[in-house]
């Protein structure tokens, strides 16, 4: 879900560190789909987040995107969790790549550190297949 790297390069000439981070509701962050509106950062991304949760409620499958994207209980979590820290910061800069994946550039080592700390919840998928893959016969 994240990758690290380390460079002695700054990032768009400014940025220090970067983080890339991989979700199915990654293009919801785009900056040029999200116009400010108030003190709201993410417009777009509360409207994904209602639509999403009102699927939860009634029992459908999470779809999202103009392909219907199957999102997962953990990435809309994990997205939740980003968002609200996201909306707490200001010096960052977003860049979506191929809708789901998230590269966020900061001069805030903080920021950064909060975002690889987010907790992933278990997904019970991998759990199973886990189980499996540790109690295979030779």
């Amino acid at each position: 879900m994240l990758r690290r790297k380390l460079t002695k390069k700054l990032h768009y000439g400014k940025y220090v560190y970067k983080v890339c981070i991989r979700n199915a509701l990654a293009s919801s962050f785009r900056r040029e789909m999200n116009r400010a509106k108030g003190d709201e950062k993410f417009p777009l991304v509360t409207t994904v987040f209602e639509r999403l949760e009102k699927a939860r409620i009634t029992g459908e499958s999470l779809t999202y995107g103009y392909w219907s994207k199957n999102v997962s209980e953990v990435e809309f979590n994990y997205a939740k969790d980003l968002y609200k820290l996201l909306n707490t910061h200001d010096d960052y800069k977003i860049r979506i790549e191929r809708g789901v994946y998230m590269w966020l550039y900061s001069n805030t080592k903080s920021l950064i550190d909060k975002i690889v700390d987010l907790p992933i919840p278990e997904n019970p998928k991998n759990k199973l297949t886990l189980f499996f893959i540790n109690n295979a016969l030779p």
